[in-house]
């Protein structure tokens, strides 16, 4: 029924509310393959609905189940370890939920193998073929192309195979290698070579022998190869690296030719290990500088052991950071470093790689509403984060792409309340930074509140904003709308855009207004409320020592004086009565006189 308190007819009509089921799923295909190889990852639930899951935490995508809810998927070669698809949600397009639930593909690393023992031997003698890899894995070979043979690495990974007598150079090549379902396809190759000379002569014990002197059968001091260029010097053989020094620094850089002989090319030397062949200073015998982001003396090393780690390296053991007083552009400003920094369990790993995150971290309390971070680097491509006390990000800046500094500029804070910044690496590259914190600060009446004179300065507390908007409110019977007037700096109340009246009570709000360097722009309101009231208009009167009864005889040409000045006045008005005599009764009618500008005086010569 319905009703409007007279008449109350019955009225008919329903709504239906229809639930569904609460929808759910699961996901299986936990398993162990093969490093390289794919696995079918299936999802069962409720039907035709939509499931999202990630990739390893890293994205996501989603999948629809069928009519009888399942769904499966074949996934792409895993090469990771161990590689994670996890449940995030469900939906059918009307309801949708969390859910949780894993499958876990792990790999097993694929098996590894070679095979060593190319040699010269003489006819009729027989040497070993040695393989070596994956501990008790199976090894395919062929002799000279023929059948699979197989052998089986020992627990340490070796095996060997002896020959016997050989009287034709022979091959043999490495197949493949298995350890369980596991395996991987090989073509390389030890090849015994039938010579007459199966040892020579190394006179320099540098495991290589002289061509011109050998012996089929074993002599001391001699090898079983011929390949030494130069059988009197030690540090020529095939295995001599001839480096390219195109600093001179006398270390050559990772360019080099394998070879026996010297190959007679400029800047050539003997020694490697140069990791910057354009830099004379930088080399394996150099000392370390530190703090030059170079790796000085090759080691694959930066500036190591040239400092601890940075002392305010965690979240608790933040460094201080004062600001109560300090007006911007004015702040704290620290220099600092993040070599051999960790990665405190504060910092989000969402912001950084997966090699980065290394921090530091200020503590802060907040003495306003507004606080900007300003950090400057030229070593490390790096991320500003600003946490709260409970350690939960509320802020973050990372705009700029490489090496550099960021700008964070975050409002909405607690006054009073405790906040952290994290200067972070995003990938894993240290090196030493400035950081600036800066409050910006609201603004107020610096004189307080109190009576004022219409014409008197008015003055903001300064708190190095770009601009201040001075809003004025009357109060109690004061009449007019509220007014305000923007200005670099201080006032006056006489200001024709704010129409502020004599004998008026305002209420005053400053706000303060920041132009950043970083093009942001910052608007502080005022919270602090003065109350001013504006002082009655003065009395005007004429001069006393001009006054009727003063000794002195005004003249035509005199200049009549009002006292006192009126400092918002625009003109005055003078009211001249002709008397009798002095304190005499009135003659005739008034008549007035307007002084030409906001001068409170007027000559007699202009007056009718």
């Amino acid at each position: 029924s319905v009703t409007n308190g007279i008449c109350t007819p019955a009225v008919s009509g329903s709504a239906t509310l229809v639930v569904g089921n609460q929808l759910n799923a699961t996901i299986t295909g936990t398993t162990t393959i093969c490093q390289g190889g794919t696995t079918t990852i299936n999802f069962n639930g409720s039907p035709n609905a939509e499931v999202t899951y990630s990739l390893n935490g890293w994205s996501t995508t989603s999948i629809v189940l069928d009519g009888s809810g399942n769904a499966s998927l074949i996934t792409d070669e895993i090469y990771y370890s161990s590689f994670t698809y996890g449940l995030l949600s469900i939906t059918d397009g009307t309801c949708s939920r969390s859910i949780s639930g894993s499958a876990v593909v792990t790999t097993t690393s694929l098996p590894e193998a070679e095979i060593s023992g190319s040699t010269e031997i003489c006819s009729g003698s027989s040497t070993n073929i040695s393989f070596a890899g994956t501990p008790n894995a199976t090894i395919t070979y062929t002799v000279n192309n023929g059948p699979n043979q197989t052998i089986v690495l020992n627990g340490a990974g070796a095996a060997t195979l002896n020959t016997g007598a050989l009287t034709a150079n022979t091959t043999y090549t490495l197949v493949s290698v298995a350890v369980g379902s596991c395996s991987d396809v090989y073509n390389t190759s030890a090849v015994v070579t039938i010579l007459s000379n199966i040892y020579f002569q190394d006179s320099d014990a540098d495991g290589f022998g002289n061509p011109s002197v050998g012996s089929c059968s074993f002599v001391a001091g001699y090898v079983s190869n011929s390949n030494d260029c130069d059988d009197t010097n030690a540090n020529l053989n095939p295995n001599t690296n001839w480096y390219a020094d195109a600093d001179g620094d006398g270390y050559g850089s990772f360019i080099y030719i394998t070879q026996c002989s010297n190959p007679m090319l400029a800047n050539i030397v003997l020694v490697g290990g140069d990791c910057n062949d354009n830099n004379a200073t930088v080399n394996p015998s150099a000392t370390e500088i530190c703090f030059n982001n170079i790796d000085d003396d090759c080691d694959g090393l930066i500036d190591e052991g040239c400092v601890p780690p940075p002392s305010n390296d965690s979240f608790s053991a933040a460094s201080s950071v004062a600001l109560s007083g300090i007006a911007y552009p004015a702040g704290s400003c620290y220099n600092g470093y993040l070599t051999n920094a960790s990665v405190s369990s504060q910092g989000n790993a969402g912001n950084v790689l997966p090699a980065g995150g290394q921090d530091v971290w200020y503590k802060i309390v907040a003495p306003s509403k507004a606080l900007r971070a300003v950090l400057n680097t030229s070593a490390f491509n790096c991320v500003l984060e600003l946490h709260n006390a409970a350690g939960a990000q509320i802020d973050v800046e990372n705009d700029l792409t490489g090496v550099g500094g960021e700008s964070m500029n975050t409002t909405g804070l607690t006054v009073g309340a405790t906040y952290y910044i994290a200067v972070r690496s995003y990938d894993g590259v240290l090196g030493a930074f400035n950081l600036c914190v800066q409050s910006l600060n609201s603004s107020y009446c610096n004189d307080g509140s109190g009576p004022r004179e219409l014409c008197a300065i008015f003055k903001a507390k300064w708190v190095g904003a770009n601009s201040y908007t001075y809003n004025f409110i009357p109060t109690g019977a004061t009449p007019g709308v509220p007014t305000s007037v923007t200005s670099a700096g201080n006032i006056v109340l006489s200001a024709a855009g704010l129409s502020l009246c004599h004998n008026g009570t305002y209420d005053v709000k400053i706000d303060a207004f920041y132009n950043l360097p970083d093009g942001e722009n910052v608007l502080m309101g005022g919270t602090t409320i003065c109350n001013i009231n504006i002082l009655p208009h003065a009395s005007v009167e004429v001069k006393a020592e001009q006054r009727c009864g003063y000794p002195a005889t005004l003249l035509k040409g005199t200049i009549l004086q009002g006292k006192p000045f009126v400092c918002s006045a625009q003109n005055y008005t003078f009211e001249f009565i002709e008397l009798a005599s002095c304190g005499g009764a009135p003659i005739g009618m008034p008549f007035f006189a307007t002084s030409p500008g906001s001068s409170s005086t007027i000559n007699l010569n202009s007056v009718p």
